[in-house]
Formats: structure tokens, sequence, C-alpha cells
């Protein structure tokens, strides 16, 4: 079996497997409890500083790629400038085997 068709019968199987099981199985225990409760206060606070990681993180590889790309566009122009002048080499036969 190919891995894409692999793959593609595990998304399925996981699909079917989370679309059949009972409801009771996707929340989980803090999402049952009191919404004012210190648990879920905290739980929330967790998620919220994970995104904000997350989110900084991309910012910061998104500020490189542009950048790099500014970069690129800045220094592009002075290299394609150069005349394309062909070097010429001496020709020797000296240290030329025959």
């Amino acid at each position: 079996m190919s891995r894409l068709r692999t793959l593609t019968v595990g998304v399925a199987l996981v699909l079917t497997a989370a679309v059949l099981s009972p409801q009771s199985v996707l929340a989980c225990a803090v999402c049952f409890g009191d919404p004012e409760s210190s648990q879920t206060q905290s739980l929330n606070l967790a998620v919220f500083t994970l995104l904000g990681i997350v989110g900084t993180v991309l910012t910061g590889v998104a500020s490189l790629m542009i950048f790099l790309v500014r970069r690129a566009r800045r220094y592009a122009p002075a290299e394609s400038a150069r005349p394309e002048t062909p070097v010429e080499m001496p020709v020797t036969t000296q240290g030329v085997c025959s």
C-alpha cells in the first residue's frame, strides 16, 4: 500500500471513530465542572499562554521571511546590472603533455 493510501485510510478510520463515539468523550472533565472554579480558570490561562507563545514564534518566522525577501530584492538589481563580459584566458602550450 502506498503511503498516501495508508494515510487516507488512517484518517478515515479516526474520523469514523470520532463520529461514532459517545458524546461524553468529546469534552474533558474540566468542561463539565464549574466555569468559575480555579481549575477551569487555570486551564483557560494555560491555553491562552500557549496561544500567545505560538503566535509570537509564528510572527517571528513571518518577520524573518519578510526580511529575507526584502533583502533579496534590494541586492538583486545590483547583481543583474553587471555586464556579462567573458573572461579571456591566456592560451599557453607550456606544460601540456603531447
